[in-house]
């Protein structure tokens, strides 16, 4: 399993760096974890554009998401992520806030290597 990501901005590729992650443009097929920011306001949308293209031509391959994001907007936070999880019905392993905390990147690693992780949203 690989870890594909989009960033606008550079933090999330960082953090992506992590794990040898492929970008948007880069994936070639098999399955993956979505790293991705959140952007937009509320009614606006919160997932970026090419992260909803993407999706719509990849997501039979979606096996988890974590986002990024900054705890300042409130309960908008990492809330793309958390669409995108409901929505394919996948588990969301991180909400990190900027720069990624040790547990966070231990729990996308062990996904990636085949470990059940929970999903931090309830019910997911």
């Amino acid at each position: 399993m690989q870890l594909v990501y989009f960033s606008g901005t550079g933090v999330t590729k960082r953090i992506a760096w992590r794990f040898d992650g492929r970008s948007l443009k880069e994936y070639d097929g098999g399955e993956y974890v979505l790293l991705f920011p959140s952007y937009g306001a509320p009614g606006q949308g919160l997932i970026p554009q090419p992260v909803q293209r993407f999706l719509e031509k990849h997501s039979g391959n979606l096996r988890a998401v974590a986002g990024v994001g900054n705890v300042t907007f409130g309960p908008d936070f990492c809330k793309g992520a958390e669409q995108v999880a409901r929505h394919y019905k996948v588990p969301l392993l991180a909400a990190i806030d900027v720069h990624a905390q040790r547990h966070e990147l231990d729990k996308i690693k062990r996904f990636l290597e085949g470990e059940k992780v929970e999903s931090i949203l309830p019910g997911a």
